[in-house]
């Protein structure tokens, strides 16, 4: 995610689109992003050759949480080998989920990821991936692995210890921790990791990751809850899918999570953000404006981030306040590159309180504006940096500012709760 300058590049996830992932089709959509991530296709080679084609690296989404008891999944077999199941007493696996119905149904069960035998099967799948050409992968489901997975009886699970192990890889490893020494395995097949969290590595409430054998990690408030390090080993990048909220809905949280997923001396720029209908406050929020507003609120810090999973559409009906993300991308935001900041830290101004504020953040080759507030703003004055002239794009409306004067300054009207993010640039049209 960060190029030899040193930039900040951002990703596309692209996981149902409008169009196929192949050489030739039309995927201006996705942009020109560091890294494509993506669901398996019938074509892995086509799809890996389109990504490459982009001048992206290809991630591609892996999931080994839980796997269904008909069929294989990512290359594990639950009805050929049951055994790989996790158990919590005796041999009986534990349930984790029912989906479909009728003839179309089945149990999904936890995998024992400390069994050698499955971590055999995940090593070998995952060479495979390598060999079709990935670069990388992207873990699915590892903010539940390692904080939170529960039964279908809302049961614990991620801080257990799987009763039916037969040849364990590490002796009373817990749910949470074979969930960690499996990262190691794409390493091991010479794959890039990224580990999607679904919060913040930094969240004060549940950093990464929790010591599953402490016994204040499993009460609610997890007061003095101990942390282990060895996930961050594993890992290349951590997902943050709750990167930022409408209007000023968790701020102070998000902004000192999002502050040490830039400036933590250790894993600092390791945290990819990805704005979802959840996070944009559910599919009202899936509009230009909203997700303007909250990119913007992103981009207060020098983090990768992207906008949503596709632009194929989301189904009517109920499911469409689900966990679909499919409502449209923005190659737009995906290719702006800001540079390295100049500012050291946010810049607040115009402040009714300690949080509602219009905020700012001034790069190389742009500034990130944000409208923390419920009025609007007008004739908001911009200084450009680096002491000479410059061109100024308001990439929401797409429109040169200034009549496209080559400026030292401009004025900016910001709606309430507006983001804009001004591009600088030494050409005129």
């Amino acid at each position: 995610m960060i190029d030899k300058s040193g930039e900040v590049r951002n990703p596309t996830f692209y996981y149902q689109g409008a169009h196929p992932l192949n050489v030739g089709a039309d995927l201006s959509a996705l942009g020109s992003p560091s890294v494509v991530v993506t669901t398996a296709k019938d074509n892995e080679r086509k799809a890996v050759d389109a990504i490459h084609a982009l001048g992206a690296k290809a991630y591609r989404y892996v999931q080994f949480y839980w796997a269904p008891d008909d069929e294989a999944y990512e290359g594990i077999n639950l009805k050929t080998h049951p055994g790989w199941a996790f158990c919590r007493s005796g041999d009986a696996p534990v349930l984790g989920r029912r989906t479909g119905k009728g003839s179309q149904a089945a149990d999904w069960h936890f995998i024992d990821a400390n069994e050698k035998a499955v971590r055999a099967e995940i090593l070998d799948q995952l060479r495979k991936l390598e060999a079709v050409g990935w670069d990388g992968v992207m873990f699915d489901r590892g903010g539940a692995a390692l904080t939170s997975a529960a039964d279908a009886h809302h049961r614990p699970v991620w801080n257990a210890t799987s009763s039916c192990t037969s040849d364990p890889h590490q002796k009373g490893a817990t749910f949470s921790d074979a969930y960690v020494a499996t990262l190691g395995l794409a390493r091991q097949a010479g794959l890039k990791v990224m580990l999607n969290y679904g919060t913040s590595p930094f969240d004060s409430r549940i950093p990464l990751r929790p010591d599953p054998k402490d016994p204040r990690c499993s009460v609610r408030g997890r007061q003095g809850c101990r942390t282990l390090d060895d996930a961050w080993a594993g890992v290349d990048l951590v997902l943050n899918e709750a990167i930022a909220f409408p209007r000023d809905q968790h701020w102070k949280e998000t902004f000192r999570a999002n502050r040490l997923s830039e400036k933590d001396p250790d894993h600092g720029r390791r945290t990819v953000g990805l704005l979802t209908t959840f996070t944009l406050g559910g599919p009202r929020g899936q509009n230009r404006a909203t997700v303007y507003y909250e990119w913007a609120r992103v981009k207060l810090f020098d983090l990768a981030l992207a906008v949503n999973t596709g632009d194929g559409g989301c189904p009517k009906g109920g499911t469409r306040s689900g966990v679909c993300n499919r409502y449209a991308l923005y190659p737009e935001l995906t290719d702006a590159q800001l540079g390295e900041p100049v500012d050291e830290e946010p810049v607040s101004r115009k402040c009714v309180s300690d949080v509602r504020c219009v905020w700012s953040r001034t790069y190389e080759h742009g500034v990130v504006l944000v409208n923390v507030r419920p009025r609007p703003v007008r004739g908001l004055e911009v200084e450009i940096p680096g002491g000479t002239c410059r061109h100024v794009v308001d990439l929401f409306s797409g429109k040169r500012l200034a009549d496209d004067a080559c400026v030292r300054s401009v004025e900016v009207d910001l709606p309430a709760w507006g983001g804009r993010p001004l591009l600088l640039v030494d050409d005129p049209a």
